[in-house]
């Protein structure tokens, strides 16, 4: 299921004249949701109601397992779709077009300031399909030591999501 949206500021005069919907987050946490049957105050998040089905399974393997200074690392998920595409994108190509990244990476460590989302530091993954599968690699450096946490994610096009965890330990 695809919902498209827009995500905008809300700014006075704004012209919201076209949408079936339009929902408000407030300062103090509450949704208004604006609709064609009125409008509604929710004390919190609406919860979205996902269609029945499987989420997505992902597995993820990095090399090499033990880091010396200033190393290359490449880490290798295998994604199976579910009962819906996986879809991830970073942002558009210079042409204008959202590709499919498939999974999204993350690192964490040694320290909080030195978190990245990995695809952000123009880092092109790998994509493969392979029958029922699909591939995806990406390399990045570790130049710092201490320990480090990976957090791949995949999230199929009706939002059922999966995340795995690897640690790393950066020790020279």
């Amino acid at each position: 299921m695809r919902v498209a949206y827009d995500l905008v500021w809300d700014v006075p005069a704004l012209n919201l004249t076209g949408y079936r919907e339009i929902i408000r987050v407030r300062e103090d946490g509450k949704v208004e949701v604006q609709g064609p049957n009125g409008r509604v105050q929710l004390d919190g998040p609406r919860h979205v109601e996902r269609p029945e089905g499987v989420a997505p399974k992902l597995s993820v393997e990095i090399s090499p397992e033990s880091l010396s200074s200033s190393s290359q690392v490449t880490a290798r998920a295998e994604v199976i779709e579910g009962s819906a595409p996986v879809f991830y994108t970073p942002r558009a190509n210079r042409q204008g077009i959202y590709e499919n990244a498939v999974v999204f990476w993350e690192l964490f460590g040694p320290r909080d300031e030195d978190y990245r989302v990995l695809l952000s530091d123009g880092i092109q993954p790998a994509i493969a399909r392979r029958g029922g599968s699909i591939e995806v690699a990406v390399t990045f450096g570790i130049r710092k030591p201490g320990p480090y946490r990976l957090r791949a994610a995949v999230v199929d096009e009706a939002g059922r999501s999966t995340v795995v965890w690897k640690t790393l330990t950066g020790a020279w």
